[in-house]
């Protein structure tokens, strides 16, 4: 199945989707239909199930899939952990929770704050100087610009050519490679360029 090595691996990447597949982030699961339905030693005890199966499980998920899960005890008899809450998050998941918080965050901020990071924003793509105008003095452009650089900034969306991608979307069709204007809008900006977060939070901090 997939890349996966362990069978403990595959028989909970099997019990995940049943929920996780139909929408279903969190569940729970009794102790011992689990450990039956990974096929684990009943000889070992609970601490030894969690560190030599769950905790692998959740490890290789993690690394190859991308699909990260959480469990705590749900349910308890004296000591014994009898049902487990599992909670279930994939890289998507976590990468549109970004992309949400720093669009909500864009939304709450002024005007003037909203077009101060376009402006930053915008000289690392190759538009000409009459695209970034158009995008700048165009409210609803703008806010476009800003929702495709904030995906493809978290990996959301990926693009070969993220300028004529975004250029297509707003409606300027083919972008021109425009070398010239690239390093003139370059001009000045030193090491890597800020990304949407840094932006929003410098802006943020300028409101306290």
């Amino acid at each position: 199945m997939l890349s996966l090595s362990s069978i403990y691996t595959q028989r909970m990447y099997e019990i995940i989707m049943m929920f996780y597949g139909r929408g279903q982030k969190e569940f729970t699961y009794e102790v011992a239909k689990l450990r039956t339905a990974l096929n684990y030693p009943p000889e070992h005890d609970y601490y030894d199930f969690k560190r030599k199966a769950l905790t692998v499980a959740q490890s290789e998920l993690s690394q190859k899939i991308g699909l990260h899960f959480h469990y705590t005890p749900f349910l308890k008899s004296g000591k014994a952990v009898i049902e487990l809450r599992f909670e279930v998050v994939s890289d998507n998941d976590l990468i549109n929770t970004d992309v949400e918080t720093d669009l909500r965050t864009a939304q709450a901020m002024q005007p003037h704050e909203v077009m101060a990071i376009a402006r930053n924003l915008i000289h690392d793509y190759k538009f000409t100087k009459k695209q970034q105008n158009q995008i700048l003095e165009n409210v609803t452009l703008m806010n476009t610009f800003i929702r495709l650089h904030t995906e493809f900034h978290h990996g959301k969306r990926v693009a070969k050519n993220p300028t004529a991608y975004m250029a297509q979307a707003l409606g300027f069709g083919k972008a021109k490679a425009n070398t010239e204007t690239a390093e003139k809008a370059a001009t000045g900006r030193k090491g890597q360029p800020r990304t949407v977060k840094n932006l929003l939070t410098d802006a943020i901090d300028r409101l306290k």
